[in-house]
């Protein structure tokens, strides 16, 4: 009987710090995507990769298709961080579909970037840069990091 009592002890310490581990690990994810969440969105409400498009950066006459740019993370369907601020009807249009792009995609973790306001695929399809150059980038930074990890 110790014998058993040991090994439903050790098994409790396992499962405690493998739990432990999880959490831990699952924190530095949701910091590594909240780092290049920032860094996606400073760099398309800055324009920063225009030069990439034909055009090159677009006139925000009205603030909303700027204001309309942001992310979210989630993790299992839940939001975690939200980071969209700008103008009402470009936060809630960039809301509505980041939430519709969660449904759609609601295991583990997910850094979802929108420019919500409707016509933003218009404006890039006229050879404007909107966020699509700033999505390259920030995806490319995210397997960059990814590589550093391991």
């Amino acid at each position: 009987m110790g014998l058993r009592w040991e090994t439903q002890r050790n098994n409790a310490v396992i499962a405690k710090s493998m739990e432990k581990f999880l959490k831990e690990l699952q924190s530095r994810h949701f910091e590594l995507l909240t780092y290049v969440g920032e860094q996606f969105i400073n760099w398309a409400r800055q324009n920063e990769f225009a030069s990439k498009a034909k055009k090159g950066a677009y006139k925000d006459r009205t603030g909303n298709l700027r204001g309309s740019t942001g992310y979210i993370i989630g993790f299992d369907g839940k939001i975690k961080k939200t980071d969209i601020t700008g103008t009402a009807e470009g936060t809630q249009a960039a809301r509505s579909l980041a939430n519709e792009i969660l449904r759609k995609n609601n295991k583990g973790f997910v850094l979802i970037a929108v420019a919500g306001m409707e016509y933003a695929s218009s404006v890039e399809a006229k050879g404007y840069d909107v966020i699509s150059a700033s999505s390259e980038e920030a995806a490319d930074l995210l397997k960059e990091l990814i590589q550093k990890v391991k």
